[in-house]
């Protein structure tokens, strides 16, 4: 029992005399960790571990830091290669988009000038040829001169055909009655049916009526009109040239 109590004693002894001083540091402790900020908080425990730390530790440690900074250099710059070459593959596909828009741009420019050209031209040419004939006819002896000049010229027929189609109309009627009205006076036109009804003369026998029936097909929207159709636009037309005179005749009295 005495070799027993004896160590246990001890002990007992030892560790009540170490209870104050544990009580005290825990105090001490507990009372500045109070007062204490959060970087002095940082700060102590990068100290306890600096000094708890062996210096292979910090070694390790020091390689460790060495491989993740070379890590992340290397990835960074990976990533900016590759971001790199996505901007240099978008602006090269986006430099060779505008090239292409660009020589289409200038084609069509090309294309249109030659229009144009073409077009100023075909005018002056129709302009000058047009000017021998004297439009519309007045009489039947300036008649007979244009049936003449259709039938021998095919310079002059391709460009009054060409003129005629210019004229247009929102209907097939308006647009037949405006071709007819660029060659015919009114005065002239009663003197006419398409056929030769009621003892008049017949303009479908006529190389005028074949220009007319050539111009208006020559226009793309009346392309498919047909023979018929175009022989009634021209017989409304002329059946209406007296009522047109005596219209002009009472606007002729009413102004003077």
């Amino acid at each position: 029992n005495d070799t027993t109590d004896g160590p246990c004693a001890l002990d007992l002894h030892n560790r009540r005399n170490l209870l104050p001083v544990c009580s005290s540091r825990i105090a001490v402790c507990s009372e500045g960790k109070s007062h204490a900020t959060p970087e002095d908080d940082v700060t102590d425990t990068s100290a306890t571990l600096s000094d708890n730390a062996s210096p292979m530790s910090v070694e390790n440690g020091y390689q460790c830091s060495q491989k993740s900074a070379r890590h992340f250099s290397a990835t960074t710059q990976a990533e900016l290669e590759e971001g790199g070459e996505m901007v240099n593959g978008s602006s090269i596909e986006g430099k060779g988009t505008l090239s292409v828009i660009l020589k289409e741009l200038r084609a069509i420019r090309q294309q249109n000038q030659q229009i144009l050209a073409a077009l100023g031209k075909s005018n002056q040419r129709d302009s000058m040829e047009l000017a021998k004939v004297k439009l519309p006819v007045t009489d039947l002896y300036s008649l007979y001169e244009l049936e003449s000049k259709l039938a021998l010229d095919p310079v002059f027929r391709t460009c009054l055909v060409h003129r005629l189609s210019l004229i247009g109309g929102p209907d097939l009627r308006i647009f037949t009655a405006g071709v007819l009205s660029c060659l015919l006076t009114n005065a002239m036109g009663e003197n006419f049916s398409v056929l030769g009804q009621c003892h008049k003369k017949r303009l479908k026998d006529m190389v005028l009526y074949d220009v007319v029936e050539q111009a208006i097909r020559s226009n793309d929207l009346y392309k498919n009109a047909t023979s018929c159709s175009i022989q009634k636009a021209a017989a409304a037309w002329l059946k209406k040239c007296p009522s047109r005179i005596m219209a002009d005749k009472r606007l002729f009295q009413e102004i003077q």
